[in-house]
C-alpha cells in the first residue's frame, strides 16, 4: 500500500467535511473542465457524504463521484479506506454495485479490484452478490491474512454477514503468525453473536492468554476487558450467574485503553445481570469503570441503581437529569 496516497486519500475526504456549498458548487464546475482530477472527486465524496442525509438534493453528486471513482480507479487504496456511507438496498447503493459488477467485467482476475469490490457489494448490503467474489479471492490469494481480517470487519457489518465474517477472521488467524489479537477478539465475538459458545470461549481465553503473555500495545486494555466479557456472556447463556458475575468484576480491572477511555465500555453483560436483579455486583462493575471512563452518564447510572431502578446500560445511552 502506498501510505502516502492513503494518507492523501484520509485528508481530502476529511477537507471534504469541512467544505460549505458554495466551495462544493467551485468543485463541481472545476470538473468540466478537468474530469479526471480525482483529488477534486475525492473532496466532493467528503462533503456529499456527510450531506446526504442533511440534504438529499446531494445523494445524486455523491454516486456520480463514487461510480466515478469505481470505473476509473477501481484498484485505487480509496475503496480499501471505507471512506463513505451507504444505506444498503437503496436506490445509491444499487447504483454503486452495479459499478463495481461492471469493473470486475473488466478487471478479470484482478485481485486488488476483487476485494474493493468485494467491500463495495458489503457496504451496499449485498452480501450474495459479495460472497462468491470472498471465495474467489481466497483461492487467487490464500495466503494474504490482511485482506481476510479486513473482508472480515465489512462482513460482521452486514445483515446476514456475521457466518462469513467468522469464516473470514478464522482464516485471517490460521495465517497470522503471530496471531493479531484485535483478530482473536473479533473472531471472538462473532462466535459469541452465532451461538457457537465453544469456540467463543477458546478464543476469548486465547485473548487473556495473549494479555498475560504479550505486549499488546492498544490492544492490552481491550483483551482484558473483552476476554473476561466474553466469558461472562458465555456463563449467563448457560445458567451460571456466579460465573457471569465474576467474569463481570474481572473485566472492570482492565488498565483500559484508547477506545474504552473515549467511547466506554460494552455493557451487555452488565446490563444482563442488572435485569436479572444482581444490582450490588453492577454498581462495583461501574465504580471500576470510572477508572478510565468517565461519562457524566455513568455516574446517572449508578444514582438511578441506588434509587432502585433498573435503567438499560448502554455505553450510549442518557438518562433523565432527575438521577
Amino acid at each position: 500500500m502506498n501510505r502516502a496516497m492513503e494518507f492523501d486519500y484520509y485528508l481530502w475526504c476529511f477537507e471534504g467535511t469541512l467544505l460549505d456549498r458554495d466551495d462544493a458548487e467551485r468543485l463541481l464546475e472545476q470538473l468540466k473542465t478537468t474530469p479526471g482530477a480525482l483529488e477534486t472527486r475525492v473532496r466532493l465524496l467528503g462533503f456529499t457524504n456527510s450531506m446526504k442525509s442533511i440534504d438529499p438534493t446531494w445523494s445524486d453528486v455523491f454516486v456520480d463521484q463514487l461510480r466515478w471513482c469505481i470505473e476509473n480507479e477501481p484498484r485505487s487504496e480509496l475503496h480499501a479506506l471505507a471512506l463513505y456511507d451507504v444505506e444498503p438496498r437503496s436506490a445509491a447503493s444499487e447504483a454503486i454495485c452495479a459499478a463495481w459488477q461492471a469493473a470486475l467485467a473488466r478487471h478479470p482476475g484482478d485481485s486488488t479490484v476483487l476485494q474493493h469490490a468485494c467491500l463495495g457489494l458489503l457496504r451496499g448490503g449485498q452480501v450474495e452478490l459479495a460472497r462468491p467474489l470472498f471465495e474467489q479471492l481466497q483461492r487467487l490469494d490464500p495466503r494474504n491474512p490482511g485482506w481476510l481480517s479486513t473482508l472480515g470487519q465489512f462482513f460482521s457489518r452486514c445483515p446476514e454477514g456475521a457466518e462469513f465474517a467468522l469464516v473470514a477472521h478464522e482464516r485471517a488467524l490460521a495465517l497470522q503468525h503471530p496471531r493479531e489479537a484485535y483478530t482473536v477478539n473479533e473472531a471472538a465475538e462473532l462466535a459469541l453473536k452465532l451461538q457457537r459458545f465453544e469456540r467463543a470461549r477458546e478464543l476469548a481465553l486465547e485473548l487473556l492468554e495473549m494479555a498475560r503473555d504479550s505486549e499488546l500495545g492498544w490492544m492490552l486494555g481491550n483483551a482484558q476487558y473483552h476476554g473476561h466479557r466474553i466469558l461472562g456472556l458465555i456463563a449467563l447463556a448457560h445458567g451460571d450467574v456466579a460465573a457471569a458475575e465474576r467474569e463481570l468484576l474481572e473485566s472492570g480491572h482492565t488498565v483500559g485503553s484508547p477506545q474504552l477511555d473515549s467511547f466506554g465500555p460494552e455493557l451487555d453483560l452488565a446490563n444482563a445481570l442488572l435485569q436479572r436483579g444482581r444490582t450490588e455486583v453492577v454498581v462495583e462493575f461501574l465504580w471500576l469503570c470510572e477508572r478510565f471512563w468517565k461519562p457524566q452518564r455513568l455516574l446517572k447510572f449508578i444514582a438511578a441503581i441506588h434509587a432502585g431502578a433498573r435503567p438499560q446500560l448502554n455505553r450510549l445511552s442518557e438518562l433523565d437529569d432527575d438521577f
